[in-house]
């Protein structure tokens, strides 16, 4: 779908926000839940290499990492490998972006107003590589996460029936219930340069861990 038909879409959908073609945003209000409303200006700029910008104008979010808002005021979504991941599977219009990205997002934050933490739980922004391949993978041991990425980038890919790479003794396709198979097939989402940069970033970080110990 080209990206005007995108546009239109959206502004079919949610008839409280308004394209601005020189500045190539919409803005204007988005109605989340039953008289629950934020006002917004979401950049279409970065799409669709990237979610779009979106900043929330109401002062509803405080502009701060903890809150999941980076310092030139955006929202942050997810992490970056995930957000790659997302993009080339499940996140292709921008429909799809407000409904299973951006809504939820501010539906967290409502929720953070009442109750003081996030529903779905969150990733930290110090240890947000970690934490991504923690998640794709299914394990908290950085050990084996190396390991893993390592042989993947040399080329060394399991196959279903391969054993996993937890050592479980099941094969790939069958181990935690297929859990291990989809993290690890989602590796093939993110691009050969970047998994090398996390490689890279993870061994200090495990480099640091051993020396503090």
């Amino acid at each position: 779908m080209d990206i005007k038909s995108q546009i239109t879409k959206v502004l079919q959908h949610y008839p409280e926000l308004h394209f601005n073609q020189q500045k190539n945003t919409l803005e204007g209000t988005l109605e989340i839940d039953t008289n629950d409303f934020y006002t917004l200006l979401i950049d279409l700029t970065p799409w669709n290499k990237h979610f779009p910008r979106v900043y929330e104008l109401g002062e509803r979010i405080p502009n701060s990492i903890d809150r999941h808002v980076y310092e030139a005021g955006n929202c942050c979504f997810t992490t970056p490998r995930l957000e790659e991941i997302l993009l080339k599977t499940k996140i292709k219009t921008i429909a799809q972006f407000m409904q299973h990205i951006l809504i939820p997002y501010l539906q967290n934050n409502s929720y953070y107003e009442l109750h003081k933490h996030y529903i779905n739980g969150e990733f930290s922004h110090s240890n947000s590589t970690q934490e991504t391949y923690q998640t794709l993978l299914d394990t908290t041991d950085n050990v084996l996460i190396l390991k893993v990425l390592f042989e993947y980038i040399k080329g060394n890919k399991l196959s279903h029936k391969d054993r996993c790479y937890c050592g479980s003794g099941k094969t790939l396709r069958k181990c935690a219930n297929g859990n291990h198979k989809r993290g690890y097939d989602m590796l093939q989402y993110i691009d050969i340069i970047h998994l090398k940069k996390d490689v890279l970033i993870l061994n200090n970080e495990l480099e640091e861990i051993l020396k503090a110990h």
